[in-house]
């Protein structure tokens, strides 16, 4: 097999486990195994790139505590490598007198949404954000994405990014209608020249199996169906579960994926 080059991996209930912590599992017990999974990266020389759905300010400083170089924010809206940034959020882009986030506004999808659905803000990590309005709430995203093409909203899409730390929540992003996890995933690895039996993606969402067009294995944490159970229903041919959760899901899936390419 192919030697393992790239984890792309998710931080909220996939690496990180309760709180936000990737010292603790779901349940709030400590546990070093999330730790343990990026030790053994670096200790194999696989680059980890972190995909999430947090925006830039909480992505970056964990990147550098996990001694990364290159990551992925707002549900694939924008990839980091170092200096360099590329924007996936075509039509829309940033300029001076708008941000992305501020022309969806203009736009009045997000009010659509709000006023249809049982959906709130997912406050207070709503706020700061560069493209995605991010909600909370438990619906089905096909509906919402539906509404919006009925009502011209053509160029959105509700993102389910997963379960959240409110039992019963899940939380959505608003983003432009190209913007994925698995395009931005593919572009960094076509720029990074690895291909796809050279990477792995870990996450616990749909969103997250979206990185199964571009990398060679996407595993799912075990707490991914525990949330939500019709996640096994949709499972494309080149994704694994984990028999653990959270963090120590993560070291499952990079011990496993090590030891097979030996």
């Amino acid at each position: 097999m192919a030697p393992l080059r790239a984890l792309y991996v998710d931080l909220d209930n996939t690496l990180f486990g309760r709180g936000g912590s990737m010292f603790h599992d779901g349940e709030g017990t400590p546990s070093l195994l999330g730790a343990r999974a990026i030790e053994a990266c670096h200790r194999a020389d696989v680059e980890v790139i972190v995909m999430s759905g947090r925006r830039r300010s909480g992505v970056a400083p964990v990147v550098r505590l996990l001694g990364g170089r290159s990551y992925v924010f707002e549900a694939g809206s924008c990839i980091v490598d170092g200096a360099d940034e590329e924007w996936m959020t075509e039509p829309f882009m940033p300029d001076e007198g708008a941000t992305v986030f501020d022309q969806i506004q203009r736009s009045g999808a997000p009010e659509l949404l709000l006023d249809r659905f049982d959906i709130e803000y997912h406050a207070p990590w709503h706020t700061g954000r560069e493209v995605s309005h991010l909600f909370r709430g438990a619906i089905d995203a096909r509906d919402a994405n539906a509404l919006l093409a009925e009502h011209g909203h053509d160029h959105v899409r509700l993102v389910d990014n997963g379960g959240i730390d409110r039992p019963g929540l899940r939380a959505y992003h608003l983003v432009p209608k190209g913007v994925s996890k698995g395009r931005a995933v593919g572009r960094h690895m076509r720029v990074r020249g690895y291909a796809p039996e050279h990477a792995i993606a870990v996450g616990d969402s749909r969103e997250d199996l979206s990185t199964a067009e571009a990398v060679g294995t996407v595993w799912l944490v075990a707490n991914a169906l525990d949330r939500d159970p019709l996640l096994a229903a949709e499972l494309p041919r080149n994704a694994r579960l984990s028999e653990q959760g959270h963090g120590a899901g993560v070291y499952e899936a990079v011990v496993t994926e090590l030891a097979e390419r030996r």
